[in-house]
């Protein structure tokens, strides 16, 4: 099977690098990797993801991840790599940082 990625799903993921590597590059690489790694065993395994929440799609969880993908014939589409909570890296937005007596 065959892995496509989708514009969208590949600017989600460099918007995840930019925003982890505004911390540390290595982390950000660590995260990509072990985002697309999970995004290659789709291509042995298309159906390991649940049912997604859109019609015609599948979710594979990569904690705090969730791959958005669909499956036509014998390729599967990478549609979004979103992230679980707060999605404060697509949007820009700066970390929130806890300081005493606030």
């Amino acid at each position: 099977m065959t892995i496509r990625w989708l514009r969208r799903a590949e600017e989600d993921l460099e918007a995840l690098f930019t925003y982890v590597a505004r911390d540390s590059i290595a982390i950000a690489e660590s995260e990509v990797k072990r985002v697309t790694d999970a995004i290659m065993d789709l291509a042995k395994h298309p159906a390991m993801g649940r049912p997604g929440r859109v019609a015609g799609t599948r979710e594979l969880v990569v904690k705090p991840y969730i791959i958005a993908y669909r499956v036509k014939a014998e390729t599967t589409q990478i549609l979004r790599v979103l992230q679980m909570e707060a999605p404060s890296w697509k949007t820009g937005a700066k970390k929130k940082i806890a300081r005493p007596g606030n």
